[in-house]
């Protein structure tokens, strides 16, 4: 016990280390190269925010007070509002975030084995945990979004691990402090994407096992309570100014662009070029300078008459979006030219070695990583009825890492019982 809990505190020390590194290491190469730091929806918003003092971003000639989801934004309109306005400074929060996620992470990662009992045939879960945040750190894609764009991509990663590391803490030691915890920090999450919710999952499977069932409506409850009382304001602003619950106005748009004709359901048709030239002239002309609530409700209306004339179709693209978040749509990386299109075969390789190992996971350790799975699996089926672009896969990527890691641990220790007992 003494020995174990040594290690674990060395892995621990050595994780501290190693993040802080490659934090100072990344920022240098940001500061030398921020010509390349690309800018987002949010940017702009935060950048209206600072000029008029209202968050908008325009939407075809016309302001749209609910484009985004405001958490973000918000941020980054606080941080320029200290600093002043440059990209760089929205980097140096987005690599902090991440340092952040991986001790969150490490943390979820530990607690997987206490929680579910999971036994390793001597396999230390200190060193696939500390493996897993390290590979999460120097992941190519997250490295490139974290340090590049100033996107709300980190924080679509770090919300969902914040509920599930205040999850288990409850789940271990239930009290109103971690209740309140998970609570708040579900209710920010569900503010930053509404698809933070599915993180909750895995909390209700375990809780129903190992609570009573009093325990868990009383904390689902008080976690429910608290996030409609978080994301109620934001609620209220839409209605006030578009009469809709909606937490956001591109819901419409984005429905119907994942289930257009000669696409895959990413923001790209078959042919390469943006879900936007589906629309005719026309179209255009008429959406032009129109109130953000006759282009949503325009939205609805195209993808209403698909639903109701071509049911089988929208059921199809469902299916398509669901099997491309776990894969690759078509046009994938097609934005970012040839040098990362010639990465392609080896990320689509990656992509079914990774697929494969979790699936060995689930056989070799009796389903119990279906635990932490159910949040993938949650995320997957709720954005598949939206669009689907790599971006939402990989912000479940550090759980898959984990569970490719200790298949192969486990098949490297099977490996060398063989080979010691052939010799």
């Amino acid at each position: 016990m003494i020995n174990l809990l040594g290690a674990m505190l060395s892995y621990r020390r050595i994780l501290v280390a190693a993040v802080l590194i490659l934090f100072f290491l990344k920022l240098i190469v940001v500061f030398f190269y921020q010509d390349q730091i690309g800018v987002w929806e949010d940017d702009v918003i935060a950048r209206n925010m600072l000029e008029t003092g209202e968050m908008f971003y325009m939407q075809r000639g016309t302001p749209n007070y609910m484009f985004q989801f405001p958490v973000y934004p918000s941020l980054l309109f606080v941080i320029y509002k200290i600093f002043g306005y440059n990209p760089f400074y929205a980097i140096v929060l987005n690599l902090g975030i991440i340092s952040i996620t991986c001790f969150f992470l490490y943390k979820i990662f530990i607690d997987f084995y206490r929680l579910l009992k999971v036994k390793l045939m001597g396999v230390d879960p200190e060193l696939i945990a500390f493996l897993t945040v390290l590979s999460f750190l120097i992941h190519p894609f997250i490295s490139f979004y974290s340090m590049f764009k100033v996107h709300p991509f980190v924080f679509d990663m770090f919300f969902p691990i914040a509920i599930i590391f205040f999850s288990f803490r409850f789940l271990k030691l239930q009290c109103w402090k971690n209740l309140c915890l998970l609570a708040f920090s579900t209710g920010l999450g569900v503010l930053n994407r509404s698809t933070a919710f599915s993180a909750l999952i895995p909390f209700i499977i375990l809780a129903a096992s190992s609570l009573n069932l009093r325990k868990t409506l009383l904390s689902l409850a008080v976690v429910s309570f608290t996030t409609v009382l978080v994301i109620t304001p934001w609620l209220m602003r839409g209605y006030s100014l578009y009469n809709s619950l909606a937490m956001t106005m591109t819901g419409n748009e984005m429905l119907w662009a994942g289930s257009l004709y000669n696409s895959d359901g990413s923001t790209y048709l078959l042919n390469g070029r943006t879900y936007k030239t589906a629309l005719t002239l026309q179209e255009n002309e008429f959406l032009h300078g129109k109130s953000i609530s006759v282009q949503s409700e325009f939205f609805k209306k195209k993808y209403d008459q698909i639903l109701l004339h071509n049911p089988q179709h929208i059921f199809s693209m469902y299916l398509i979006k669901f099997k491309n978040f776990w894969l690759y749509h078509k046009n994938i990386g097609i934005e970012y030219g040839d040098g990362i299109q010639s990465l392609l075969i080896t990320f689509k390789l990656y992509v079914f070695l990774i697929l494969g190992l979790n699936v060995s996971a689930i056989f070799f350790l009796k389903f119990k990583p279906f635990v932490l799975l159910s949040f993938p699996l949650g995320i997957a089926l709720v954005q598949s009825f939206f669009y689907v672009e790599t971006r939402h896969r990989i912000s479940v990527e550090p759980f898959l890492l984990f569970f490719s890691f200790i298949t192969i641990f486990i098949y490297g220790k099977k490996i060398c019982i063989n080979v010691r007992e052939k010799f």
